[in-house]
């Protein structure tokens, strides 16, 4: 099931706010307001664990860039190309 198709949540929660208290970027009351919520809605459970997902694929691709500023990053045959050798 996509963050998309998942059922509303009942207190009319938004993926924008959701990502907001992840983000913990809510009012203190807010964000205790939301904690509360969480532990009986499972459309929300479900929104977040898409959010974590997401963030996990994120973090594995930038952990696998190459740093290409560094000849380490080259495939040997790249860098005799580019040497012109």
């Amino acid at each position: 099931m996509s963050l998309d198709t998942l059922p509303t949540c009942p207190l009319g929660l938004t993926a924008e706010i959701l990502s907001g208290w992840r983000d913990g970027d809510l009012s203190p009351d807010r964000m205790q307001r939301i904690e509360s919520h969480l532990a009986a809605c499972a459309t929300c459970q479900q929104r977040l664990a898409g959010f974590q997902r997401i963030a996990d694929g994120l973090q594995r691709m930038s952990q696998k860039a190459p740093d290409l500023q560094s000849g380490d990053a080259w495939p040997p045959r790249a860098v005799v190309a580019l040497d012109g050798s």
